[in-house]
């Protein structure tokens, strides 16, 4: 059987074949996904993707998921997760119509960033990681607790520091690697008018920004849209593909949600 998990990141399982924009694990296929994906018409058994839809603008996830159902085999299944737009506007709505509580002063911020900051952000990581890092240093367990029910994550391990700096003659591969991408980045923006450089292509572009965002009604309606049918939303937990939670990919070890605050959504071609 195979089983395709596109945009994977470091989140995949060796059962199936992991493709991702770039990659220097052996066990990742380092592909364009806005390009026709490597499979022959009807090849794959199952599509997977976590995390991943809501990096592109509504016309690139359409034809993402064409190709999708392209490679798909007729009668089997995609499983798609991506962050549910829904939850996190009844999360801030909730907390603003409460505000008057002392806990949902402090919460505030946190969900406004939830919801605005990988859609508005103009430099790497944004103004989440700068939030965390304020949080994490005034160890307030108030929000630690409440970006880790809403997200699934500790943000105790998560925030980032600026790398420290390396001596001049330090060089290795993966540095190289990085100055000929920048080097490319830098390129591609001198091809735009110089006004529009900083909006249009910043170091945000591949991977952090949410183009699009979706809820129980919008993703089905794209789903069907592209021609599946039979769509579900399920759980991190439930899913129609075989043994699928033996790969611990929607939840982790201990049968937490890997990713909470998302819509799980199948659907069959």
């Amino acid at each position: 059987m195979k089983k395709v998990n596109l945009g994977c990141g470091d989140k995949y399982s060796q059962d199936w074949v992991n493709l991702d924009f770039n990659s220097e694990n052996p066990d990742v296929i380092p592909h364009n996904l806005l390009n026709s994906l490597p499979f022959a018409n009807e090849e794959v058994d199952v599509i997977y993707n976590s995390h991943f839809l809501e990096h592109f603008s509504l016309e690139e996830a359409k034809k993402i998921l064409t190709e999708c159902y392209r490679v798909l085999k007729k009668g089997r299944i995609i499983r798609i997760v991506v962050p549910d737009l829904e939850s996190v506007c009844r999360e801030y709505l909730y907390i603003l119509n409460n505000i008057d509580k002392p806990e949902n002063k402090e919460k505030y911020k946190w969900i406004v960033i939830e919801l605005l900051d990988q859609m508005v952000r103009t430099q790497k990581w944004g103004l989440m990681n700068v939030y965390w890092k304020e949080v994490v240093k005034k160890d307030n367990k108030l929000i630690i607790d409440y970006v880790k029910d809403r997200l699934g994550v500790d943000i105790r391990n998560y925030y980032v520091d600026p790398p420290s700096p390396k001596p001049s003659n330090y060089l290795n591969f993966t540095k190289i690697k990085r100055q000929l991408f920048n080097g490319y980045i830098r390129v591609i923006k001198n091809l735009f008018p110089t006004d529009y450089r900083k909006d249009i292509v910043d170091q945000t572009m591949l991977g952090e920004k949410h183009k699009w965002m979706y809820d129980k009604y919008s993703l089905p309606s794209l789903l069907q849209t592209v021609g599946f049918s039979k769509i579900q939303i399920l759980n991190e937990k439930t899913s129609k593909i075989t043994n699928f939670k033996d790969d611990y990919l929607d939840i982790n070890s201990d049968g937490t949600p890997y990713r909470k605050s998302s819509i799980y959504c199948e659907a069959y071609k």
